[in-house]
């Protein structure tokens, strides 16, 4: 399902391209911050799991359309995003009972800075890129979306 490379080693980072133009995450920059591989990852009353991947090996799915499944009760769906253009976008939540809830999530650039309405859940000192550490920080964002804690979703 990960068709994308956005975490690479400091020393490795030729991988990495979760921009199009050759930069990623650093995974010693995120470590600092208590994201590595397997971890919960607790932002705005969520709690995440990372992704296993290794640095450099796909780790992260570019948003296309797709359906995910997703199983479980809450009165929160959480999303942590990153986006390369200011973006957003619509979905769908599917419910276990044949019912549905749309939504719209957004985000900025995960390197521009913060911006009014986009919530940031982690963020990182630098970015790996073709020729080196970027000093400029970058984030990895939080979107929430409210759903009915009484059904069960099936898919997103």
């Amino acid at each position: 399902m990960f068709n994308n490379v956005a975490i690479t080693s400091d020393s490795n980072r030729g991988p990495g391209n979760v921009d199009g133009y050759g930069y990623s995450y650093s995974a010693e920059a995120l470590a600092q911050r208590g994201v590595v591989p397997g971890a919960p990852v607790r932002t705005h009353g969520v709690t995440f799991t990372w992704p296993t991947a290794s640095p450099g090996t796909p780790d992260n799915a570019l948003a296309a359309g797709q359906l995910v499944g997703v199983y479980g009760s809450s009165s929160t769906l959480g999303f942590l995003l990153t986006s390369t253009n200011p973006t957003s976008g619509k979905g769908t939540v599917n419910y276990t009972d044949g019912s549905s809830q749309e939504y719209t999530i957004g985000s900025t650039n995960w390197a521009d800075g913060l911006q009014p309405g986009v919530f940031p859940a982690i963020t990182a000192p630098y970015r790996n890129g073709p020729g080196g550490q970027d000093t400029r920080p970058v984030w990895i964002f939080y979107a929430g979306v409210d759903i009915d804690p009484h059904r069960t979703v099936r898919s997103v």
